[in-house]
């Protein structure tokens, strides 16, 4: 009895390092929505996820969250590869009261 077998060697997982991750605006108001980036290196898939310091999380490398009040917020990004391996990167996110701006051509002479 003969049983065809396929044997595929895959390369060794490089455990995720170097995670880190931007935002614009780089000073956003409450209630404006935020984009998030996050990079890692490592053998993909990179999974990322999110802890926005006020409760909510969301998964993704491309990511937006909007704030609803003004104040610090201590957002951490964790990458994770390899089925256990993690890296996480934390900036804090300074979020500013939402101001209202009247253009100059609505001011009386």
């Amino acid at each position: 009895l003969r049983i065809p077998v396929t044997l595929t060697v895959q390369p060794p997982c490089v455990a995720v390092h170097d995670a880190d991750f931007r935002w614009e605006p780089p000073t956003p108001s409450a209630g404006e929505t935020i984009s998030f980036m996050g990079m890692a290196e490592g053998t993909a898939p990179i999974a990322f996820t999110w802890d926005w310091g006020e409760g909510d999380t969301e998964v993704g490398s491309l990511v937006t969250h909007t704030y609803r009040h003004a104040g610090n917020y201590s957002v951490v990004m964790t990458a994770m590869n390899c089925g256990t391996v993690t890296d996480t990167a934390t900036h804090a996110v300074r979020v500013t009261e939402w101001h209202l701006y009247l253009p100059m051509i609505l001011r009386r002479p």
